[in-house]
């Protein structure tokens, strides 16, 4: 008969979670770990395989933790809101921005799967921004890609402390390439 966990899978990445919060991603290691539930490593790797398995399902639930941020940030226009969303994520969870969207993974996807899987309303986003610019959906869809890989510039700046942006400086590069971006459809 197997050993009864001591910690539910839940638990363990709940604290994986609040470890990279902390300290980053580099961190997250079976001894980190163990440490941060106060016991040996023992329980994790009843809770999960191998370490690969327990970074699978933190990302999972990390991502999770960004879509949830997204759905719940308000921002009246949705061309913008993209970025706006994605930029302010980094701000205030830079280790978990950077686990998230600056590590490497093994799988290497086109843009538009990276970005359905960011955005849980990525078609009605699409949609959105079609009726909101009076372009078809092709070119919405181009237009949220385009603003999205600048935000994702500046996400990435903000998040690894290469430098600090206002709220009303962020506002202002998003309205500049939201109106660069529209007005060349």
């Amino acid at each position: 008969m197997p050993p009864r966990a001591k910690y539910s899978r839940q638990e363990i990445i709940e604290k994986a979670i609040g470890l990279i919060k902390r300290e980053g991603a580099d961190k997250l290691t079976a001894r980190e770990l163990a440490a941060e539930l106060g016991t040996s490593s023992k329980p994790v790797f009843i809770a999960f395989e191998n370490m690969d398995e327990l970074k699978k399902a933190v990302f999972d639930s990390a991502l999770g933790l960004y879509v949830a941020f997204q759905e719940n940030f308000y921002e009246p226009n949705p061309f913008k809101k993209c970025g706006k969303t994605y930029i302010t994520f980094a701000i205030k969870e830079p280790n978990l921005f950077q686990f998230i969207f600056m590590k490497p993974r093994e799988k290497t996807v086109s843009l538009s799967e990276y970005m359905h899987k960011l955005d849980s309303n990525y078609e009605e986003t699409v949609k959105m921004i079609s009726r909101t610019c009076g372009v078809s959906i092709e070119k919405a869809d181009t237009l949220y890609k385009n603003m999205w890989i600048f935000s994702h510039g500046i996400a990435t700046l903000c998040a690894s402390g290469q430098c600090i942006l206002s709220e009303e400086e962020i506002e202002a590069l998003l309205s500049c390439t939201y109106d660069m971006l529209t007005a060349r459809v």
